[in-house]
């Protein structure tokens, strides 16, 4: 069935120039970027394509699909993370015109591996200052010399792309003759070094479009940083700020409480049924788990939820993720790091791609020899790429187990593709993944019948049916002397989570971080703005 665009979308669709834009939860701004890349596509000659950057390789995925479903052709469009943006686009095939011939295969490294813990803390302090000046007096010879060498230091992934463009003309002049578009999402997740390269695209004459939100900033700790979104918004001479303000996604009482959480004075929408609940249980956050096992099954049956993996519930931190998961007897699956997530590398992104291919039907390999080849000339390599991937989903469909021992075919098509960008780091995180079972696993979509458990950092960008909101203690969310609009945003990025129901959780007692129990007073966010009108206890 296809659905038409709003009012509000069509704007965005049809904006031939540089635009910014504000997406409230549950808005569609993927369906909207997704309509607005195909009908920027067919308009350009096969040689050129969009920049579509994402800031996490699921939705990087997901837009990608969503543009691409349809058969429409990516043309010469670059779908993925800033970081492989930087690398694969900037730092690999211009590196040598700034730094020199690099004569072998790199590796991504840490900055303290290379220069020890005080002058690693010196280079961060100006990377995070944006102090690029000083960074190129300071450091530009140092990761020149390691570049000779084969080793990118990551911390400095963002620094050295926006070095390299600026020093190297010929990157310039590819970017412009290859890309129309740059279209940024979750814009208020940039850091400066992001912030300054796409304002250079843009000024190079690249169409920018920038799509985020304020209030769903939460990843300070990061650097990130929702100024660069609200200045770009400002910059009325250079962009057109669009609003996308409806929430599609939940119900109308959800829409009000997160609404009112922001603003006392907001508006709210007409609404005879109340779907925000708080439960209070007696006991600690074990107890929550034994509740959740028997609550869970009854909200589903009055909401007549049929897939358990639409209800998801959501932490403040891995400790209360662990204890839950401890205590809950019904089946569910919680989301756990691999030491393979974190990896920003070429080849760690082709890893966690070709995984994601193996459990998940969202994805064929004829996609990933498409992103990484060019099927019309390299045929023979297409096909070789094409038998690797289809062995291993052949061995994926026995059984997990028999992906244990396969390392070496995983790295023989990163070889075949991407021969230049062997990484030590994302091989040595593969081999952890295929050595667990667990971590295996926590590639695999969960089934129908197993509710999702995770914490609300890892919920950002997913949505569910039923929302289990817990670690709402004082001290905990918001935490101590933590920025309180950042952890505002958190507790809002939870509750827009859900679509048809949002259940907020807290007990009598609560864990430490040192494991002893302490008393669960509420969390102040809970009693702001009059919030308590707008939610129920519990029926269960």
């Amino acid at each position: 069935m296809t659905i038409a665009p709003t009012a509000e979308q069509q704007d965005i669709v049809g904006e031939p120039s540089n635009c910014v834009v504000i997406a409230k939860p549950g808005s569609g701004k993927t369906f909207t970027l997704s309509l607005k890349i195909n009908t920027i596509l067919p308009e350009l000659p096969n040689y050129r394509g969009v920049i579509a950057i994402s800031f996490t390789n699921k939705a990087s995925n997901e837009l990608e699909r969503r543009c691409l479903s349809s058969g429409l052709d990516r043309k010469g469009s670059f779908f993925g993370t800033i970081d492989r943006f930087f690398l694969s686009e900037i730092i690999i095939p211009f590196g040598n015109h700034v730094f020199g011939l690099l004569r072998q295969e790199f590796d991504v490294v840490e900055a303290e591996a290379m220069c020890g813990t005080q002058e690693s803390a010196n280079m961060q302090t100006l990377l995070d200052e944006g102090a690029y000046d000083d960074l190129v007096v300071a450091y530009a010879p140092f990761l020149r010399h390691l570049y000779s060498e084969g080793r990118i230091i990551l911390e400095a992934f963002g620094f050295l792309a926006l070095h390299i463009y600026r020093s190297s003309i010929a990157c310039r002049r590819y970017i412009r003759a290859r890309y129309s578009h740059i279209v940024v999402d979750e814009y208020q997740d940039c850091g400066f070094w992001q912030h300054a390269l796409f304002s250079s695209l843009v000024d190079l004459g690249l169409c920018g479009v920038a799509v985020g939100d304020m209030d769903q900033s939460i990843f300070a700790f990061a650097k990130k940083d929702p100024r660069y979104l609200a200045a770009l918004a400002r910059d009325d001479s250079r962009f057109t700020t669009y609003p996308l303000s409806t929430n599609h996604r939940s119900h109308s009482s959800i829409v009000n409480y997160s609404l009112r959480l922001l603003s006392p004075s907001c508006k709210l929408l007409a609404t005879n049924d109340i779907r925000v609940y708080e439960k209070r249980v007696e006991g600690t956050e074990i107890e929550i788990g034994h509740w959740l096992s028997s609550a869970i099954p009854r909200f589903a049956d009055q909401l007549r939820i049929s897939e358990m993996s639409r209800v998801g519930i959501l932490a403040r931190g891995h400790r209360t993720v662990d204890l839950v998961h401890q205590s809950l007897s019904i089946p569910h699956k919680p989301a756990i790091d691999t030491p393979l997530d974190k990896n920003t590398s070429l080849w760690g992104n082709l890893f966690r791609k070709i995984l994601h291919l193996l459990f998940s039907p969202e994805l064929t390999k004829y996609e990933i020899a498409e992103e990484y080849l060019v099927v019309n000339s390299e045929t023979s390599k297409v096909r070789a790429v094409m038998r690797k991937l289809s062995n291993l989903e052949t061995l994926a469909r026995t059984g997990l187990e028999q992906l244990q021992g396969v390392p070496h075919e995983f790295v023989a098509i990163a070889e075949a593709v991407l021969p230049r960008a062997r990484n030590a780091e994302a091989i040595r995180g593969l081999e952890a993944v295929l050595g667990s079972i667990p971590l295996l696993e926590s590639y695999v979509p969960p089934n129908r019948d197993e509710v999702q458990l995770m914490t609300l950092h890892k919920a950002k960008g997913l949505e569910f049916d039923l929302v289990f909101h817990l670690d709402l203690y004082c001290w905990i969310l918001p935490r101590y002397k933590a920025d309180r609009t950042q952890e505002l945003n958190l507790h809002y990025v939870g509750i827009t989570r859900a679509r048809e129901c949002c259940v907020l959780c807290t007990s009598s007692e609560r864990h430490k971080a040192d494991g002893r129990c302490t008393g669960g007073d509420d969390s102040e966010f809970l009693h702001m703005n009059h919030l308590e009108s707008l939610r129920l206890a519990s029926p269960f």
